[in-house]
């Protein structure tokens, strides 16, 4: 027996057999139609037209989860809107916060107003003395710092601490 012609169309394939008869088989998952059209151009008239109804189911699916119609699917909350005001809402926030802690940065930094000159005294008070700062009779203060020395550069021996030292009770440093 010869082999039968046989041409693919869409999911499904056409075959022509040799005493002329035709049938048109669809492959396509869950489909499996079968017809037997009369003639060959017949055949694919009607396999052209199989593909393009399931092209068109395939079209309206598209982007579905499964290829499951989307009327069929439970309806989903979109949470695009609310993400996108948050988002806003938290920017705004922290360029408000950074705005204000410039600002008190900037006004910390400000030069200060010049405070009004104080009131004069009725009675104005005036030292008595000329003296800078009057300490305990005998002290006389040590700079820090290496010892003292001439106009000439030489060192001027320091003063001997015993000879210094009082009778008084408590004594001295």
């Amino acid at each position: 027996m010869s082999r039968p012609n046989s041409r693919r169309v869409g999911a499904g394939t056409l075959t022509r057999y040799r005493h002329g008869s035709c049938t048109f088989a669809c492959h396509h998952s869950g489909c499996r139609a079968y017809t037997q059209p009369r003639g060959w151009r017949a055949g694919l008239r009607l396999a052209r037209q199989h593909a393009a109804a399931h092209d068109a189911t395939e079209a309206r699916y598209v982007g579905t989860p499964w290829g499951v119609p989307a009327h069929e699917l439970p309806p989903t909350r979109r949470r695009w809107p609310l993400r996108r005001l948050a988002a806003f809402l938290v920017v705004l926030a922290l360029a408000a916060l950074a705005f204000a802690l410039t600002l008190a940065g900037v006004t910390g930094h400000a030069a200060p107003a010049p405070r009004p000159a104080p009131a004069a005294p009725s009675i104005a008070i005036l030292p008595t003395t000329t003296a800078a700062a009057v300490g305990p009779e005998g002290y006389v203060p040590t700079p820090a710092g290496p010892p003292a020395t001439d106009t000439n550069g030489t060192w001027i021996p320091e003063p001997d601490p015993a000879s210094s030292a009082s009778s008084r009770a408590g004594g001295g440093r």
